[in-house]
């Protein structure tokens, strides 16, 4: 028969100190409270691999410090919710971020700043400006323009 714990409370978070080794507090349900002797409180969740038979995985949720108690276990209850559809939530999360710091890289100002500094070096500092007047008025978006820099 497995084993009931009882939900962690946030006044039992808050007293929670490592007595010379890091200290885990069970929540219930996967999710962990790493406490480390230098009194860092991380939050994890162990889960069972969606494709791996038997493999047991242990997830980094977040800082304590950054989640709450109510935080950490909304993160679980959707991590749960991707394994029930068979999906990793390691893996999920980490392509999904890695698609939004591409997208937020990637966009078409950035590209043509980057593209402006480096054809400023090669025509006359007038050209250039010229140039990036003329993306800034019939290319870029009117909703937060910002000017080129003057070239040096």
């Amino acid at each position: 028969m497995a084993r009931t714990t009882t939900p962690l409370t946030s006044t039992e978070i808050k007293a929670a100190k490592a007595n010379g080794k890091d200290r885990t507090l069970q929540d219930g349900k996967g999710l962990i409270l790493l406490v480390k002797t230098t009194g860092i409180k991380k939050w994890r969740y162990r889960y069972t691999h969606p494709h791996k038979t038997g493999i047991r995985v242990l997830l980094g949720i977040g800082d304590f410090s950054t989640m709450t108690l109510a935080e950490a276990r909304a993160k679980r209850l959707e991590a749960e919710q991707l394994i029930a559809k068979g999906i990793d939530p390691q893996t999920h999360w980490r392509k999904t971020k890695i698609q939004a710091e591409s997208a937020h890289l990637n966009t078409f100002e950035k590209v043509a700043r980057q593209w402006i500094e480096i054809k400023s070096t090669k025509v006359s500092k007038d050209h250039a400006l010229d140039i990036w007047r003329s993306l800034e008025n019939d290319v870029l978006p009117v909703i937060g323009k910002q000017p080129l820099e003057q070239l040096d």
